[in-house]
């Protein structure tokens, strides 16, 4: 069994229309309530959900991040031989390429991370670009003989222009990441030129769709797992994020 730590209140207008996502009491465990490192933890029946026993432990952690991923990938819906590049290899960045990578689709993951882009192709991702080293303009332009990226996926939050740069007439643009310090100026008449722009949060009833991915083993995710830790070491697995030395933390509640 695993918690869907996004709750909502099921009687707002939002969730009355079937737009959960954006209920206007939505709150979450482990951020806005306590219980994220807890051995155990008090959820709503409505927010748990089976999953096969045999789905190892380092899968079955990817439930949540995964199922707001694929309310992103849901809405691009990315087909086979087309360009799709991902800009940030964090965990959600690392899912959406290796999502459209088993659509069949042409991916590019940026990120300024030397030791993330080792980690992406570790786990499968063929083509990986440090922008510190490498044009990511120039590098679409080449692969798309300019014409652009068919999907382009901000998974940091500041991305926006860069995306907006390298997107193709008729694209997608998927704003997943969140920094709400973010203010780009963009040229908006290229927004409406090109016809776009999908914003991602959380996700629509997308936790048994999560649970079935995982279940088919389609993703190498147990790949990204850098650290599995005991609560002890949290204080050095954070600190590593931060340096952007470490992809998922597994925190065991136990030594």
């Amino acid at each position: 069994m695993i918690v869907d730590p996004n709750l909502k209140c099921g009687i707002c207008e939002f969730c009355r229309k079937g737009k959960s996502n954006h209920c206007k009491n939505w709150t979450t465990i482990g951020i806005f309530l306590d219980g994220g490192f807890t051995r155990f933890v008090k959820a709503p029946q409505k927010a748990l959900h089976p999953i096969r026993n045999d789905v190892p432990l380092k899968e079955a952690v990817w439930g949540e991040i995964l199922s707001c991923v694929l309310g992103s990938t849901e809405r691009i819906r990315i087909q086979p031989s087309e360009v799709a590049v991902v800009i940030g290899a964090g965990p959600a960045g690392m899912m959406h390429a290796m999502l459209f990578d088993a659509a069949g689709a042409e991916v590019v993951l940026a990120d300024i991370s030397n030791e993330r882009l080792d980690l992406a192709r570790i786990a499968g991702i063929k083509t990986t670009i440090n922008p510190k080293d490498t044009s990511l303009r120039d590098y679409v332009a080449k692969t798309t003989s300019c014409q652009g990226a068919d999907a382009v996926v901000d998974a940091v939050g500041n991305q926006f222009a860069t995306c907006l740069d390298i997107v193709a007439r008729g694209g997608t643009i998927s704003l997943f990441g969140m920094n709400t310090r973010a203010s780009p100026v963009i040229p908006q008449c290229d927004i409406t030129r090109k016809e776009v722009i999908v914003g991602s949060y959380v996700g629509r009833n997308t936790f048994p769709r999560s649970i079935a991915v995982l279940e088919s083993r389609v993703l190498n995710l147990s790949a990204l797992i850098s650290h599995d830790i005991a609560v002890t070491g949290l204080p050095s697995a954070i600190q590593a994020a931060r340096q952007a030395k470490a992809m998922k933390i597994l925190v065991r509640p136990e030594d």
